[in-house]
């Protein structure tokens, strides 16, 4: 149900499916108001994603009842409130929540903790409390503008420090092929992750008031069994003609390159042609991680680890028709 256009609130209905297990993804739609405290009656559930939608409130106590789950988002919206006291939560990366300014807990930082309602103060209390709150704003405002202006003024006067210009036409070379086009919706923490949290290794210049830094997206960047990037188109095609070459031989006693083929009948080996076994489907998804990307059909390595014998001779008998066929299916 994720990248729709639903909205209104999240149906509290959905805590009654108690037998729901894996992932609920709801995220980047347009619901709006409270988490469904039902929600937490879901104990089977693995993963919850709620992210990039319009949400606002607490995220709901009951959510510690999830004992079964492994990873959730709440991240772009209107939440606020403390984060729920179980580990997942308190020790769950910060990226799940970010986006929300009233979240406090966990990876986020300490929460500030109200009086107490019972003390009810009176109002010459009430004032001079204020008084020194209004003084001690006043007081530190003063300070920073002070700290700042000698900062400026200290920039204005240091002389700006360059990098070499040969480091520099390294790192832009138009011969990289590293030009990526701007991502839409590029935020903060897309930088952060781009310049390594603002390493020095990606600095290409220093100004007087600034630093340049180099952004490159790691997702897109291709790099050899060295780790070292591979900027030119030939060499990324010989990196994965390679990487499938290993990954379709892996566990032969000998593999079979494409130069050993041929048309001719003396050279063909018909052991290629040999219909799939379930062995050979069961060893294949043993092998497969689990929380990995989804392919084409949206189905996660989960779903059919959980299926058993039955998706066990559902994939065989699909994998063996593509075989025969030699046709992909047109719609997974």
């Amino acid at each position: 149900m994720g990248a729709n256009l639903f909205s209104g609130e999240i149906p509290p209905e959905l805590g009654s499916l108690s037998s729901f297990q894996i992932a609920m993804n709801l995220s980047f739609n347009n619901f709006t108001g409270r988490i469904p405290p039902a929600l937490g009656n879901l104990n089977l559930l693995e993963f919850l994603l709620l992210n990039n939608n319009h949400l606002t409130g607490e995220i709901p106590s009951t959510f510690e009842s999830l004992s079964s789950l492994l990873g959730c988002n709440f991240s772009y919206n209107d939440l606020t409130g403390a984060l729920p006291s179980t580990p997942l939560f308190q020790n769950m990366d910060i990226s799940s929540f970010i986006g929300n300014k009233g979240l406090c807990g966990g990876s986020l930082g300490g929460c500030n903790v109200n009086s107490s309602p019972q003390s009810v103060p009176s109002l010459e209390s009430g004032v001079t409390h204020r008084s020194k709150i209004v003084t001690v704003i006043a007081a530190a405002v003063g300070g920073v503008s002070l700290i700042l202006i000698a900062v400026i003024l200290y920039f204005m006067r240091r002389p700006g420090q360059r990098v070499p210009f040969l480091q520099y036409k390294d790192a832009l070379s138009p011969d990289t092929d590293m030009y990526l086009p701007a991502k839409e919706g590029f935020t903060f923490q897309d930088l952060v992750e781009a310049t390594n949290n603002f390493h020095e290794s990606y600095v290409i210049g220093r100004g007087a008031c600034g630093i340049v830094y180099k952004a490159v997206n790691q997702v897109r960047c291709i790099k050899d069994e060295d780790g070292k990037v591979l900027a030119t188109e030939n060499a990324v095609k010989d990196r994965w003609r390679g990487y499938f070459h290993n990954l379709f031989n892996e566990g032969h006693e000998r593999s079979t390159s494409l130069e050993e083929l041929s048309n001719s009948e003396e050279c063909r080996n018909y052991s290629f042609y040999r219909r799939i076994r379930k062995e050979e489907v069961v060893v294949a998804l043993k092998k497969m991680k689990h929380r990995k990307a989804v392919g084409p059909d949206d189905i996660p390595i989960e779903v059919w680890k959980v299926l058993g014998e039955t998706g066990i001779a559902w994939l065989t008998d699909l994998f063996n028709r593509i075989l025969k066929t030699k046709k992909m299916p047109n719609e997974w």
